[in-house]
């Protein structure tokens, strides 16, 4: 929070790269002095305040344009780090349809995949795209 002379700010806010911006202030004029503002008048307070409120629809619009310049660039951030976990994905090596121990030694694997047998082709983007992407367990 923070106290200026004739009133006080509470600002917060939250970055999540490439999925989310949020910003909040409010502000608290609580114990100032407003006795200039009761010599002028109801009809000029009044009028000073359509003024202020326009002002503050200025501000608004501002802030309401910059976020929409993040959202842009949010997207390709979105882009980008999509491209990264595609290319970071280890290629899916074919079993031939038999059961095969993991390097563990432990556990068995079978690849019922075989029409996506080259990570790096047309199609297999596309199923890693997709919601139904659950086979061999890449999700």
């Amino acid at each position: 929070m923070e106290e200026n002379k004739d009133y006080r700010v509470h600002r917060s806010g939250d970055l999540s790269e490439g999925y989310k911006l949020q910003v909040e202030h409010t502000v608290s004029c609580e114990n100032t002095d407003i006795s200039a503002l009761i010599a002028q008048g109801a009809e000029t307070v009044q009028a000073m305040r359509q003024d202020s409120i326009e002002g503050e629809k200025k501000a608004y619009d501002i802030v309401v344009a910059a976020a929409k310049q993040w959202e842009q660039q949010a997207a390709a951030t979105q882009r980008l780090d999509r491209a990264l976990a595609y290319l970071r994905t280890p290629e899916v090596k074919h079993t031939g349809n038999c059961w095969q121990p993991f390097s563990n030694k432990k556990d068995w694997m079978v690849d019922l995949c075989q029409y996506f047998g080259q990570k790096k082709s047309k199609d297999y983007a596309a199923f890693l795209s997709s919601s139904s992407s659950f086979c061999c367990g890449v999700k």
